[in-house]
């Protein structure tokens, strides 16, 4: 049930649609933040605090990897990733969201297979203080409008994907019933006219740094950093914030 808005459940955040928006970065009270800290259920560190540190201590050990069968269902092929790798890649990513003028309290919502691009996007947009939503890749133009219309991406983010739905054409085709949209990207090469590949996007970050807004996301461990959907009910739908303290726990 809700009260005022909000829910509890396993110490995640539910929030009705036309709540979770006027709240602050800050997900959680002030008051459970000193509880479970003194308690020892929550450190200080975020979820990029952490991967750092392993990039420091174990830059050559293996952080990501894709599952071998990549090459029969998505583009690209199999990658395994180093700590100090992947933290390069974060890294790029993270400037081209300061270049397409995306940072913090702003949403990223990602439609992609369960390969090595997806956690390299979490792991971006926690560092960029950007809010990151993923998509069922079972969705299809219907269930993404509506999705897409209730959190209120500025960015959209696909992968092509074998099989009979072209993804890249499907969140394009949603994409401009979708007002708060100002960017689509995929990976891969071969993407439809009016999306831009992520290579590319990071390539003009690189060559035009001074265009970068923002600066290094100093988070609080208690901001929240992902936004789920919930079934809830057919007219009222819920979404789930965490932040990092959940996520690390």
């Amino acid at each position: 049930m809700t009260l005022g808005g909000r829910a509890r459940i396993s110490q995640t955040e539910i929030w009705t649609i036309e709540s979770w928006r006027h709240f602050s970065m800050i997900l959680c009270d002030s008051s459970v933040i000193d509880r479970y800290t003194k308690e020892g259920v929550w450190g200080q560190a975020t979820l990029d605090a952490l991967f750092r540190k392993n990039v420091r201590t174990h830059p050559d050990q293996i952080a990501l990897t894709d599952p071998p069968s990549r090459e029969k269902f998505t583009c690209g092929p199999v990658r395994c990733l180093t700590y100090g790798q992947a933290d390069e890649i974060i890294d790029d990513l993270t400037a081209m969201f300061r270049t397409l003028g995306i940072g913090r309290d702003d949403v990223v919502a990602v439609q992609i297979p369960n390969t090595v691009e997806l956690p390299l996007l979490i792991l971006a947009c926690f560092r960029a203080g950007i809010i990151i939503s993923i998509l069922s890749p079972l969705w299809r133009e219907h269930e993404l409008e509506k999705a897409l219309n209730i959190i209120s991406p500025k960015v959209l983010i696909t992968q092509h994907v074998d099989g009979d739905i072209n993804f890249p054409d499907l969140m394009r085709e949603t994409a401009v019933k979708v007002f708060s949209v100002r960017h689509i990207l995929a990976f891969g090469d071969e993407v439809p006219d009016g999306i831009v590949p992520i290579e590319k996007a990071i390539s003009f970050a690189k060559e035009n740094p001074e265009t970068a807004q923002g600066e290094s996301d100093n988070s609080s461990n208690s901001q929240r950093m992902t936004l789920q959907l919930l079934p809830g009910t057919v007219l009222n739908p819920l979404t789930s914030c965490q932040c990092h303290a959940h996520i690390t726990t």
